[in-house]
């Protein structure tokens, strides 16, 4: 009796094991999973860009409080979701997304409170919707303080290209239309979201 490949790729799909959403990948330590994480996430990644962009205008050095207010707020969504998992928050995270990227697409000159507020919104939804099913106890703390960690780190890349391009008059175009891209892409996804 002999076997295709087409018909063990079948035979696999019929018997699967148990699939997780946001699941850790197998094989990686607790902690190197969580801060991957956000890397698997469109939404995440989207929502990451923008506050990075949204942060890194004008000098980073200017804006340092709002470096602080992201590692607060990511903080505080990761705590909060450690103890409290809550479903259905893709949508609230695009809609800040939304937001976000269309200051940047337009270049609106907001007040540092609203821009502390964005950031605070956006790394807030980005750690309470970074649970990771079928995590319990140490496990679970080593997979949010990884997350921590990458979000961290992910969101100082765009703040820089911000800064960079900011500087130089004509590249500030290629800023906003970057963030329009991001407004569009999360404008799509949530009509995908409310046609299913």
């Amino acid at each position: 009796m002999t076997f295709s490949l087409p018909g063990l790729l079948i035979l696999a799909f019929l018997l699967p094991s148990v699939v997780y959403a946001h699941g850790p990948i197998k094989g990686l330590g607790y902690f190197y999973n969580g801060m991957l994480h956000p890397l698997f996430v469109p939404g995440h990644i989207m929502l990451i860009l923008a506050v990075g962009f949204l942060m890194g205008r004008g000098s980073i050095e200017k804006n340092l409080p709002l470096f602080i207010i992201s590692t607060l707020s990511v903080a505080l969504g990761l705590i909060t979701t450690h103890f409290m998992a809550i479903s259905e928050l893709s949508i609230w995270g695009l809609l800040i997304t939304v937001v976000i990227g269309a200051v940047i697409a337009i270049n609106a000159s907001l007040s540092r409170v609203a821009i502390g507020l964005l950031v605070a919104l956006g790394c807030f939804f980005i750690g309470i919707d970074s649970p990771q099913d079928g995590l319990e106890g140490q496990n679970k703390l080593a997979s949010l303080f990884g997350t921590f960690v990458g979000v961290y780190l992910l969101l100082l890349y765009p703040a820089l290209v911000a800064e960079f391009l900011s500087r130089r008059g004509w590249a500030l175009i290629l800023l906003r239309v970057v963030g329009s891209w991001i407004a569009a892409a999360s404008v799509l996804n949530l009509a995908l979201i409310f046609s299913a």
